[in-house]
């Protein structure tokens, strides 16, 4: 809410809409290069942010968020360049880095488990979202995975994954009760396995470009 205050009183607008190249849970970060987003403003009496003022507003945000968020290369885009953030939800890829836990021990299949890939699920609409989604069945692919065991430790290991956008990727993992064909545990002999901690670690998707103030400057914008 404040992060939006702060929008709010620089282009003396009342009401915007917020949209970003898909979701996460909430206790999922996302590192890397970040998730792309637009702001659209509603009716501002202020028609448009300096460079100066954009990059001022990149900063406040990062520290009044206290860490919890850094925002980066912020920019007034043309309505056109939004069909690329929108196709981007279900055309691109995203890599992420998942905390694993086998309670009855990881099982000497782990690596094979990964070589499986790429390989196709089928996932029905997760038990977690049903409330707000249609029961259907969704074909997602996981491109590519690859496993580092954790010294000392025979539950945990780190799985990195690249899939296709929109793939559930703690279903995959934990099965959600067979909703998910394969999941990590069918693909490691039908062993138990949960999910820790989830982190997307790349978008696939090079919207908006990135800014610097030797381009803007050689554009005459600044």
């Amino acid at each position: 809410w404040k992060r939006r205050m702060m929008l709010y009183d620089l282009l003396l607008i009342t009401a915007s809409k917020f949209a970003s190249s898909g979701r996460e849970d909430v206790d999922v970060r996302s590192l890397g290069r970040g998730r792309p987003f637009n702001v659209e403003v509603l009716m501002p009496k202020v028609a448009a942010l300096q460079f100066d003022q954009l990059r001022a507003l990149e900063k406040e945000i990062t520290e009044k968020s206290e860490g919890k968020l850094k925002v980066r290369d912020l920019q007034i885009v043309a309505r056109e360049s939004l069909v690329t953030l929108k196709q981007g939800e279900e055309e691109k890829t995203k890599e992420y880095t998942a905390l694993c836990f086998c309670p009855d021990g990881i099982p000497d299949t782990l690596e094979g488990a990964v070589a499986r890939a790429p390989l196709v699920l089928d996932q029905s609409t997760p038990i977690r979202v049903l409330h707000r989604r249609p029961v259907a069945v969704r074909q997602k692919e996981i491109l590519e995975m690859s496993v580092t065991r954790l010294e000392g430790d025979a539950q945990k290991f780190i799985l990195n994954l690249k899939t296709q956008a929109g793939t559930y990727i703690k279903e995959f993992i934990h099965g959600d009760f067979g909703r998910t064909k394969p999941s990590f545990g069918d693909l490691l002999g039908g062993a138990k396995v949960d999910i820790l901690a989830l982190d997307v670690t790349d978008i696939a998707l090079d919207w908006p470009p990135r800014v610097s103030c030797d381009d803007v400057k050689s554009n005459g914008k600044h």
